[in-house]
């Protein structure tokens, strides 16, 4: 299969996706299927980075504890050491809308 085809495929699918806003979950299994179904003829080395690939961006993309563990609080925390206190002012304010 050529290499512009397996991308055309893999844009169409995403881009249905998208459309559809399905969750973090079936991109990963729609991508999972769709690796099987074109890997036929893809050199080894490639495919296991392709499937390396996949496993990596669905482990941190989905949400998950891990996630929240690794990424997220980490980011948070700096956000909140970088970010100015709200002052009571601002509190009211925003609790007001």
């Amino acid at each position: 299969m050529s290499l512009l085809l397996i991308l055309a495929g893999a844009f169409a699918l995403a881009w249905f996706l998208a459309y559809h806003c399905m969750p973090a979950v079936v991109w990963s299994g729609a991508f999972a299927v769709f690796l099987l179904i074109t890997a036929n003829g893809w050199p080894a080395f490639l495919l296991v980075l392709a499937w390396i690939l996949l496993i990596a961006l669905s482990v941190f993309l989905i949400p998950s504890p891990l996630r929240r563990g690794v990424i997220s609080a980490p980011v948070l925390k700096l956000f909140r050491r970088i970010l100015p206190a709200v002052s009571q002012t601002e509190r009211e304010a925003l609790e007001a809308g």
